[in-house]
């Protein structure tokens, strides 16, 4: 009787035990993009031979970005509209933008709230979405999509990891990525990116830091999810490409190419390196400091901007 009673305990923790990773499974459903993928061409994948992207008919296409990192969070929608509007009107397709801002990235809350204070988290826990916040980024996206703006984004970024995503576990930004590539896998518009001035501290750079440990994770939940839209990090002014850093070599989709230099030496020193399996694609040049973006091979399997004028 006593070993029926222990195996019954037993049956009903493992039972307590699989609902609750179910339920932190949850699948999420998918928002509507509410735009048509046929009137645009969008960046979907990197080019066999490492020098292009492609669109979604697997053609070349040329990319002409702009870098309205924070606009998340600073702008209301009809700025949003009338920007998206501008850009297509003056011939650009791009733009580089993190999902969530604080201020050292433009935006106007250490908690990433919006410039009219909404939060993207409840109490700051990122497996409680505040949906407000997220049905503005829901349209945001939406309006880049049917202005054929490819959206070069940032769920997490080497600004808000600090501050945000500072408590987050490489478990709970698994969960993430998964939830917001699940959220956006009918977008055909979003190219994942992440670091951003990242430079992480580590005594074994192959191995990684806690922080890449936690960037990856986000990454692996992005895949888990079902999305292979390319994926790269932009590494900090002291690593010039995303390739140079030996934890993120073999994960990176295309190269992003950080430096202070003038962006054709960038371009050219990453264009001649001896590897010759990440060759440079475009540049991006900001005020006072250049980040330059290059394509390269298909990812392999993981392991856990305004000189606006991209060629092929």
């Amino acid at each position: 009787m006593k070993q029926a009673v222990l195996v019954m305990v037993l049956l009903l923790v493992a039972a307590c035990s699989n609902a609750g990773e179910q339920e932190q499974r949850t699948n999420v459903p998918a928002v509507e993009a509410d735009c048509d993928a046929a009137d645009h061409r969008f960046v979907s994948s990197v080019g066999a031979d490492g020098r292009h992207f492609e669109d979604q008919y697997g053609d070349p296409v040329l990319v002409r970005g702009d870098s309205p990192w924070s606009g998340m969070a600073d702008w209301s929608p009809e700025q949003a509209e009338l920007y998206f509007t501008d850009r297509e009107i003056n011939g650009f397709n791009a733009s580089i933008m993190s999902a969530i801002v604080v201020p050292v990235n433009g935006g106007p809350s250490y908690e990433g709230a919006t410039f009219d204070g909404i939060e993207p988290f409840v109490d700051g826990d990122i497996t409680q979405w505040n949906e407000v916040y997220w049905s503005r980024v829901d349209d945001y996206l939406r309006i880049a999509c049917r202005h054929g703006n490819t959206v070069f984004l940032y769920p997490m970024d080497g600004w808000n990891l600090t501050h945000v995503f500072a408590s987050t576990t490489p478990e709970q930004a698994f969960e993430y990525g998964r939830r917001f590539a699940q959220r956006y896998a009918e977008f055909p518009n979003i190219v994942w990116t992440t670091g951003g001035d990242y430079s992480p501290e580590a005594e074994d750079l192959a191995a990684g830091a806690e922080s890449d440990l936690v960037l990856h994770a986000m990454l692996d939940g992005i895949r888990d999810a079902g999305s292979d839209a390319p994926f790269t990090i932009q590494l900090g002014w002291d690593k010039l490409l995303s390739t140079d850093h030996p934890f993120w070599e073999p994960v990176v989709d295309w190269n992003f190419v950080y430096t202070y230099a003038p962006t054709y030496q960038a371009v050219l020193q990453a264009y001649e390196r001896a590897d010759g399996t990440r060759d440079p694609h475009c540049s991006r040049r900001a005020t006072t400091k250049v980040r330059t973006t290059r394509r390269t091979r298909h990812r392999p399997p993981t392991r856990h901007s305004d000189v606006r004028r991209c060629g092929h």
